[in-house]
């Protein structure tokens, strides 16, 4: 037996639908009457039983009933030779008056007999709503291609005489991610130079000139032939060419662009200048030289390229490098170059920003200026080629006492290395602990065999004379006696005295 309510199948006999869960027993099936053979059929058959033909059109006799006048939708659903159909040529006008009879029924999707054109219409609408996402995907795409790459939103509108004065800048800390970007797209990485800054040159196409981009590489691969490159990228719309400007080669020195070495105020370097009416780039570099340590002199160079006139400004200052109190090391520095004109002027005035560069108060520069003398004085003293000049320096009060008083302890500096040349000497003496030698200009040197050390024993200065002579001395088994045109002197190895 069949559900009045919902038309599903239940077993005869019973009571309540197996479905729906209606009341059977007091529900009777309505019938009509088959309007072709006149057969007393179920309500809510669509085809008659016997004849077969159609028995009623829902949609067609819902519209014959909403619109009287519309005589060729009832000729259509009485026609026996045709299946029903419907005309839709004033869809516009009739949809909102059309309104189709409620499902007997209720869904449901596992069944396949469901109206064709419904399944059409569903198909049409989900094809509809696919494209338009697909279009939307497509149109985020594009826009966020467009904003990577800075594409021209900023014109001026009006006229046919208006035309774009600015380009939309590249968003903040971008330019040297396109710079990177393209140098790859490019093939330009061969050299294993690393991109370590780039800013923007905003364009003005009123002036036809479009955005640049200049960005800088650096090789510290080989610290001996360490190098820079400047490149240029000019902008059509929203691509990028580099173009590779100026190359510069730092011979026997190790470059550092980051901010760990260069410590630079916010935004200082990298940094967009204009200078003499030019565009330009002003970056740094902090560079030592091999075998660098603290207290050596680094170098601090402050850089302006010119895309005007392609020309690369350098202001190197060079200074000694100490540790402060915050563990850091800093260059006191000086120029090196000359610092006039305008390009050298900006430079100068731009170093202040970079704060691994220390400029000393006049007491420090005079503490500086004191520190290098003495280092330089030193340094000359521990030259062997300056021990005569040296040990007359340093003994010359021993030597007054001497002359004064007969005797003196000298104060002998010794030295790793020799200090005369062998050809030189005229005489040799070999003592069981020492060997000494006097050269043609008068000098006389000791070798100590124990320690492997070279002194001076004598070298003459004021008025005491050089000497002309030597032979081992009545005085003792170390006793050197030195003649001089102004008298005979002995040398004691064992104490350093020298006597009348």
């Amino acid at each position: 037996m069949e559900c009045p309510k919902c038309h599903k199948t239940v077993e005869n006999g019973s009571h309540f639908c197996s479905n729906c869960g209606a009341a059977l027993a007091a529900v009777e099936t309505p019938t009509i009457e088959c309007p072709h053979c006149g057969s007393q059929i179920k309500a809510t058959a669509v085809f008659c039983p016997e004849c077969g033909r159609m028995a009623r059109n829902d949609f067609a006799e819902e519209v014959k009933h909403d619109k009287p006048s519309t005589s060729h939708a009832e000729e259509v659903a009485s026609s026996p030779e045709k299946p029903a159909q419907i005309e839709f040529d004033n869809v516009e006008e009739t949809i909102d008056e059309v309104v189709p009879v409620a499902p007997t029924t209720d869904v449901d999707l596992n069944e396949t007999d469901e109206n064709p054109r419904s399944t059409f219409n569903r198909n049409v609408l989900i094809g509809a709503a696919v494209a338009i996402l697909l279009i939307a995907l497509l149109t985020l795409m594009r826009h966020c291609n467009d904003s990577s790459n800075g594409a021209d939103t900023s014109t001026v509108q009006g006229d046919s005489t208006a035309v774009a004065t600015t380009q939309v800048t590249v968003p903040a800390g971008e330019a040297l991610n396109i710079f990177k970007m393209e140098l790859s797209r490019h093939n330009l990485n061969g050299d294993d130079a690393l991109a370590m800054a780039a800013t923007l040159i905003p364009g003005n196409l009123a002036a036809d000139k479009p955005d640049r981009i200049v960005g800088v590489t650096m090789n510290n691969i080989d610290g001996n032939r360490s190098f820079i490159k400047v490149y240029v990228l000019d902008r059509s719309g929203s691509s990028w060419t580099p173009v590779l400007k100026q190359t510069k080669y730092f011979n026997g020195r190790k470059l550092f662009m980051s901010d760990d070495a260069l410590r630079p105020e916010p935004g200082a370097v990298p940094a967009t200048a204009s200078v003499g009416g030019h565009d330009a780039m002003l970056f740094a570099m902090y560079n030592e030289p091999q075998g660098f340590a603290v207290g050596n002199t680094a170098r601090v160079t402050m850089a302006l390229y010119d895309l005007e006139a392609d020309k690369l400004h350098l202001l190197d200052y060079d200074g000694v490098t100490k540790r402060h109190d915050d563990g850091k090391i800093y260059v006191h520095g000086k120029p090196i170059q000359g610092t006039s004109g305008p390009q050298m002027s900006f430079l100068r005035d731009a170093a202040p920003k970079v704060h691994v560069l220390y400029f000393p108060t006049e007491e420090e520069l005079k503490a500086e200026q004191e520190e290098k003398e003495r280092q330089e004085e030193e340094a000359r003293k521990n030259d062997p080629d300056n021990a005569g000049e040296t040990w007359a320096e340093e003994n010359a009060e021993a030597m007054e006492q001497v002359n004064e008083r007969g005797s003196a302890s000298v104060k002998p500096k010794t030295y790793d290395k020799p200090i005369f040349n062998l050809r030189d000497n005229k005489r040799k003496l070999d003592f069981d602990t020492h060997l000494v030698f006097c050269d043609n200009e008068g000098k006389v040197y000791g070798f100590d065999k124990a320690t492997r050390k070279y002194y001076v024993i004598y070298s003459a200065s004021g008025s005491n004379a050089p000497a002309s002579d030597i032979s081992k001395g009545s005085r003792g088994e170390h006793d050197v006696e030195i003649v001089t045109a102004s008298g005979t002197l002995h040398y004691d190895l064992s104490n350093n005295r020298l006597s009348h």
